[in-house]
């Protein structure tokens, strides 16, 4: 059995993604039987989000109460492309779609990171909530927002789970 906290189509509509309390990163291919086709446990806490990147379709990022963000090759599911501790339980995922290289997180008790895949670090940290970091998302059509060498500028949405709070922050 598998304890799902998670699930996500992969861009692949034929691919599910889940993770669980059980450690667990599941891959489900729906065109066989049985269909799950992986499942790992390289995170060390339960899987609680997933996303797929935005253009390319084999990439995929996992998160975990263990700290970590996995990137993934669906191809090639048996270990990660590069992990990075972000130093809170990564709760939510967001890539970036106008810059697929960057991606935002929240990191329940670490607040909110933006990450750049590409360096793989932290670009970017906010703290101002005053309780775990739960949800975030990036202004869509933000003409304002510039990538320089990892200089991070645009807008996003977070909110956090006790104090009932939305923030917008650049």
């Amino acid at each position: 059995t598998h304890e799902a906290w998670v699930s996500s189509f992969a861009n692949d509509n034929n691919i599910v993604l889940s993770g669980g309390d059980d450690c667990k990163l599941c891959m489900w291919d729906t065109r066989c039987n049985p269909c799950l086709c992986l499942a790992s446990k390289r995170h060390e806490m339960g899987v609680v989000s997933i996303q797929s990147h935005p253009v390319d379709h084999n990439i995929f990022a996992s998160g975990s109460y263990d700290e970590i963000l996995s990137l993934w090759d669906q191809r090639n599911p048996r270990k990660p492309l590069q992990e990075l501790s972000v130093g809170g339980g990564v709760w939510r995922i967001k890539w970036n779609c106008k810059h697929p290289e960057i991606i935002g997180l929240a990191c329940m008790h670490g607040g909110f990171k933006i990450v750049n895949v590409s360096s793989n670090s932290v670009i970017a940290s906010y703290n101002e909530h005053q309780s775990l970091a739960y949800g975030l998302d990036w202004y869509p059509d933000d003409m304002r927002m510039e990538l320089e060498s990892d200089l991070y500028t645009g807008l996003l949405a977070s909110c956090s789970f006790y104090d009932h709070s939305l923030h917008l922050w650049t």
